[in-house]
């Protein structure tokens, strides 16, 4: 059963990982969160 689980995930490169830890801690801060503050920690602009 969990190697069914883990198969139903999905995969995220390293790069997405970054991203979606660097939002969950933005968001836990409780504060508002522009694309412009979340591309900021990570080094990405915004078009």
């Amino acid at each position: 059963m969990t190697e069914q689980l883990l198969d139903a995930l999905p995969t995220f490169t390293q790069e997405e990982q970054r991203l979606a830890l660097t939002l969950y801690r933005l968001l836990a801060a409780g504060d508002p969160l522009s694309k412009g503050r979340l591309a900021e920690p990570l080094g990405l602009s915004v078009h």
